[in-house]
């Protein structure tokens, strides 16, 4: 896999990684941190 490719997917990877965490914690803050403000 060419070394962006690998960047793009460790990003991905840590924002749903991110993202579990913050529904783990019940934190509504951070789980909708990285939608647009009009999807909520």
């Amino acid at each position: 896999m060419p070394e962006q490719a690998e960047s793009e997917e460790a990003k991905i990877e840590a924002l749903l990684e991110g993202w579990a965490d913050a529904v783990r914690r019940h934190d509504i803050s951070a789980i909708l941190a990285q939608h647009e403000q009009d999807a909520a």
